[in-house]
């Protein structure tokens, strides 16, 4: 199941590989820029067992230290959580996600 929605006119699709999200599910955010971060951070506040992506790593460091995982690649993410959030200003970043070659489809 993928949905998408806006956050402060950023788009934000999340993929779901079932149809209910809980607490106890692993969830997956690629994009920490200015939405997706204070998103991913309110997951990781709230205890969500959280892995991220960022096309900089540098801007992961808060995440990992507060306990979140980082993935190497979309389709490490993917093969690790139940649910991905993708929070990408550029479309081609939210395609590159997707590949077959690189990114988590069909992961």
């Amino acid at each position: 199941m993928i949905t998408s929605l806006s956050v402060n006119g950023q788009a934000v699709t999340a993929w779901n590989k079932s149809c209910l999200v809980s607490a106890a599910m692993r969830i997956g955010f690629i994009g920490l820029g200015n939405a997706g971060g204070k998103l991913a951070g309110s997951l990781l506040r709230n205890d969500y067992d959280l892995t991220v992506r960022d096309l900089d790593p540098e801007v992961a460091h808060p995440f990992l230290d507060g306990g979140a995982s980082w993935a190497d690649s979309p389709r490490e993410m993917a093969e690790a959580c139940d649910v991905i959030i993708l929070a990408c200003r550029r479309q081609q970043l939210v395609r590159r996600s997707w590949r077959p070659t690189m990114g988590f489809w069909p992961g």
